[in-house]
């Protein structure tokens, strides 16, 4: 990685850009007490996970609602290296809430712990017949059990768009795109970031550190009004550990596997 950031053309960006903003680095950081419930809705997608578990039951889609199409990705999706990285979030007033974040990234599989060992977790697995397309397991291990959940239903969560969003590990296109570069970089965590200002209105206000290379966050601040949320790479390092990737089905032989619509009316 060169000293600018090895930054991309903004066309390119645009051609990876999808319609979330900020979805796993924001939305699975702060992790969850129980597994979400998703009521009647019923998934028209025809994601088949790269995996041994047992597949979601499909289902017609309610009045012929047309396929999702999934964002882009990126032009060197395959080529990005396996990486774990930490992440930490700072939100609200004193005293802060502080969340730790550790994934483990490889072209198509993506492992997401936040907060201590016994909190829920994710495995994303990428579609091999739909490569925009991903699937996701929610580890629940209070109620042990494991939720699957299909490329609409990741989308319809708000969880992730598409493997865009689970291989930026949350932050959109459309973020970085939205903002300005300011020709500025910075080295966070041993790697190469470039920084981008910008807002959404008079009452937020984003300041963002992004690498292209490797398609990753390096730090993250918006301001809304007196409300501070952060997010800052705080680890990075080469490889993952493979355990992490198994299917949930071998990892936990024991738990229940259940599609998340059914999980839904159940509890």
């Amino acid at each position: 990685m060169d000293d600018k950031g090895g930054l991309r053309t903004r066309e390119a960006r645009r051609r990876a850009r999808s319609p979330a903003a900020v979805v796993a680095v924001v939305v699975l950081a702060t992790g969850c007490d129980r597994a979400p419930t998703s009521g009647d809705d019923r998934s028209s997608s025809e994601t088949t996970p790269a995996t041994t578990a047992p597949r979601p039951p499909r289902y017609p889609a309610p009045d012929f609602a047309p396929l999702r199409v999934a964002p882009e990705l990126p032009p060197d999706a395959d080529a990005l290296p396996a990486v774990t990285v930490v992440f930490t979030r700072t939100t609200g007033a004193e005293p802060a809430q502080v969340t730790r974040q550790v994934v483990s990234r490889t072209p198509t599989r993506v492992h997401v712990q936040t907060g201590p060992a016994g909190a829920p977790e994710w495995l994303f697995v990428r579609n091999p017949a739909a490569p925009r397309r991903a699937a996701g397991y929610l580890v629940d291990h209070h109620e042990r059990a494991v939720l699957l959940y299909d490329d609409s239903a990741l989308a319809r969560g708000g969880v992730a768009a598409g493997w865009r969003d689970v291989l930026a590990l949350g932050v959109s296109a459309d973020l970085i795109d939205g903002l300005n570069p300011t020709g500025a970089t910075d080295r966070i965590a041993g790697a190469s970031f470039a920084h981008y200002t910008g807002g959404s209105g008079d009452d937020v206000q984003i300041e963002a550190w992004w690498s292209d290379d490797i398609f990753v966050l390096g730090r993250l601040t918006r301001a809304a009004g007196d409300v501070v949320e952060s997010i800052e790479l705080t680890g990075l390092e080469p490889g993952v550990d493979p355990a992490l990737l198994a299917d949930p089905a071998a990892r936990w032989p024991d738990y229940r596997m259940e599609d998340v619509a059914d999980w839904g009316e159940e509890h």
